[in-house]
């Protein structure tokens, strides 16, 4: 998971650059499914304030959730005893294999993501690539402010980033200002689909996935 890990790290740097004041929730790595279910539980759920949530791990088509600890939990365990949100305006950021199969558990929108961007459909895997090989992916080309980015911040020439953060990352620099409204992070999911339809043409099947933005309301 050293490229989620990082990825992780690339949409903190992000939020907490263009939002100094944003209150940052802290990060849990490795737990067990009664650790993701207590994460879940205490995620800041006010009505009045935009929350981004990212999550990430090994999950099946089916959407059960692999743990470090050899344990798996579906979604319908993870979701079992979680009230319904007040916020409508919680974005999950759900990357990882087969993304939107968590979307098929009953409650998911009510109790976990009113709005999500998923990193790949139900029936795909979602890969991570090296930053700075051009082989099998030229990322610079691909991914030009990005690639920038990174570069400045390079600590490994072997650094691996999830796709859904190297899209994330170049569709935030290539933006004017970052999302204010729910309806600029709607927007902002949009611009990240048409990136990755765009990478898709460029590249070869399985260094890519489709990302797919959805909004309720």
């Amino acid at each position: 998971m050293r490229a989620w890990r990082e990825t992780g790290d690339i949409i903190a740097a992000t939020l907490s650059g263009s939002y100094p004041a944003l209150p940052q929730i802290r990060r849990q790595e490795n737990g067990s499914p009664a650790q993701l279910k207590d994460f879940l539980r205490q995620l800041p759920d006010d009505p009045n304030r935009i929350t981004v949530v990212y999550l990430a791990a090994h999950q099946s088509p089916g959407g059960q959730w692999h743990f470090t600890d050899r344990s798996v939990a579906s979604w319908e365990s993870l979701l079992d005893g979680l009230p319904r949100l007040r916020n409508i305006r919680r974005i999950v950021l759900l990357d990882c294999c087969y993304a939107q199969a968590a979307s098929l558990w009953p409650g998911w929108s009510e109790k976990i993501a009113p709005a999500c961007i998923y990193a790949s459909p139900q029936n795909c895997p979602t890969p991570d690539l090296f930053a700075f090989r051009r082989r099998p992916v030229d990322c610079q080309a691909l991914f030009p402010h990005a690639f920038q980015w990174l570069k400045q911040r390079r600590s490994d020439d072997d650094e691996r980033v999830s796709f859904f953060g190297l899209v994330w990352l170049e569709t935030w620099l290539s933006q004017p200002q970052p999302p204010q409204s729910l309806v600029d992070w709607r927007q902002f999911g949009q611009r990240m689909t048409l990136l990755a339809r765009k990478a898709a043409t460029q590249i070869r099947a399985g260094e890519s996935s489709e990302i797919i933005s959805v909004f309720s309301g």
